[in-house]
């Protein structure tokens, strides 16, 4: 009824609803974190977000999701993938449970998990994942985007560790192709050494 909506009629004040309140302070929290001096402060001052969010507004907030993914990827720059692990599988499972399996932002989050179980040496863990995501991702954006073509790299990796040199070769064939396709020559002869080295270790 009033021409803005944070302020009350004349002569009683101002104020802000509470959900602005919580996403100023969210917005000040993730703005800390940017420009804090070092890694070790960012990571701590994400913790500090996650579990005002977790006591707050509970897991399935999306505030406490994108502060879980912070503590993640903090973790993760310190090599501390065990730790970063629950948290990267929480966020997959809330994300599919609140926006689908085929959902941009939970291919994402499936990506950077296949990623750390990479890390820690389960590329049989990985493999699903990646499948998954590069599906989804080729559906909504063609075979020859690059984010496409790194999760298809990133899968031939998984399937040389893996022992399926066939497939792998398979699709860093298909992602050779696609690179000279689009021009980007340096990239595919990149692709061309890991594809030779992989067929001289056979």
């Amino acid at each position: 009824p009033y021409s803005c909506p944070m302020q009350r009629p004349s002569g009683s004040g101002w104020f802000v609803p509470a959900r602005w309140t919580d996403e100023v302070a969210d917005w000040i929290g993730r703005r800390a974190e940017r420009r804090a001096a070092t890694p070790e402060e960012r990571l701590a001052l994400a913790e500090r977000r996650l579990a005002a969010g977790r006591a707050k507004q509970g897991d399935e907030a999306w505030r406490t999701l994108n502060a879980m993914e912070a503590v993640a990827k903090g973790k993760e720059r310190f090599g501390r993938y065990d730790e970063a692990l629950p948290l990267r599988r929480e966020v997959v499972r809330l994300r599919k449970k609140q926006l689908g399996s085929d959902h941009q932002l939970t291919l994402a989050a499936e990506a950077r998990l296949a990623i750390n179980l990479i890390e820690i040496q389960r590329p049989g863990e990985a493999k699903p994942l990646l499948v998954h995501v590069r599906d989804g991702l080729t559906a909504a954006q063609g075979p020859d985007d690059p984010t496409v073509l790194a999760v298809t790299e990133r899968l031939a990796d998984v399937e040389l560790a893996l022992g399926e040199s066939e497939v792998a070769r398979r699709l860093l064939e298909e992602e050779m192709s696609h690179l000279v396709e689009r021009g980007e020559e340096v990239s595919a002869s990149a692709v061309a050494v890991k594809l030779a080295t992989a067929l001289i270790r056979d």
